[in-house]
């Protein structure tokens, strides 16, 4: 019987750290196609979990997460960026006010 259950509760941590490894591979992906369609650079190819709680959603409790990045758009400098999940869905991106790229202030003209 004890052998069931410690099997049991070390299939429920694989799975939710499996869901968690998921959930992060898609949050890179799509703030790095977000960075992309505004030519800018996704900078060390990654996303970190910053802060969770839960919260009420269409009448279920959902787990948000903030993730942060950083992202560029010269090259030289860094800035901070948020993406925020709600459940297994990315629901929002921020980025700060940042300078354009010099090949992006010739195309405006």
């Amino acid at each position: 019987m004890f052998n069931l259950l410690f099997l049991l509760a070390l299939s429920a941590v694989f799975i939710i750290a499996w869901k968690a490894q998921h959930l992060r591979t898609y949050t890179i992906n799509t703030v790095r196609r977000y960075c992309e369609k505004r030519e800018l650079m996704l900078l060390d190819e990654t996303v970190v979990l910053a802060k969770r709680h839960f919260r009420w959603r269409q009448g279920w409790q959902s787990l948000k997460r903030e993730w942060h990045f950083e992202f560029t758009t010269t090259g030289e400098e860094r800035y901070p960026g948020k993406a925020y999940t709600v459940g297994a869905q990315l629901v929002d991106i921020q980025l700060p006010p940042h300078r354009l790229s010099p090949y992006d202030s010739q195309s405006l003209h």
